[in-house]
């Protein structure tokens, strides 16, 4: 049943974005800045792309901090194959400094190895991990930003905050381990 709700959830996802970039841009809800009055601080929520989260005037320059960040991409390289089979979702807060932090340097990883941007997700949240007209509570977000990697529709692995050793690493680490 869980890999049925995936694989809707994931087609809906998908066809919705692919829509979203068919239609006026002023007219659609990606990138959406809102008040979060818990912390009186505005927020991105909902649907995201990584270019207008470089642009933002808000979260753009933790983009900047990315370049420091030493790229580890030969092992990567070695599953390129299986990489590019997978998608991806990230929930993030952009209120979150482990979300200022990881999503720069995770979209400094993804543009290194040329990983298709349109099997990319990114979901903006609130501190109750909450966005409007996406229901993630079958991915059971508890912090942020949680990188879910999927395979047919399937989780195969998760980065919650921050890596383990590297975001390479890790990636490499959940490929191995769901290799057919």
């Amino acid at each position: 049943m869980q890999k049925i709700w995936y694989l809707f959830f994931i087609s809906f996802t998908f066809v919705s974005l692919n829509l979203v970039d068919q239609t006026d841009s002023s007219s659609s809800k990606l990138n959406q800045v809102v008040v979060d009055t818990s912390i009186q601080q505005e927020i991105l929520i909902g649907e995201c792309d990584f270019a207008d989260l470089m642009n933002n005037s808000f979260f753009g320059s933790y983009f900047n901090s990315a370049t420091d960040y030493l790229l580890q991409t030969d092992s990567l390289q070695l599953f390129q194959n299986e990489i590019k089979q997978l998608e991806i979702i990230i929930v993030f807060g952009s209120w979150c400094s482990d979300s200022q932090r990881e999503i720069p340097r995770f979209y400094k990883v993804l543009n290194a190895i040329q990983f298709p941007m349109e099997k990319v997700l990114i979901v903006g949240v609130n501190r109750q991990k909450f966005a409007p007209d996406i229901d993630l509570s079958v991915f059971q977000v508890v912090f942020v930003p949680t990188f879910i990697f999927l395979k047919n529709g399937t989780e195969i692995g998760r980065i919650v905050e921050s890596p383990k050793y590297s975001i390479e690493s890790d990636i490499v680490n959940i490929i191995k381990n769901n290799l057919n």
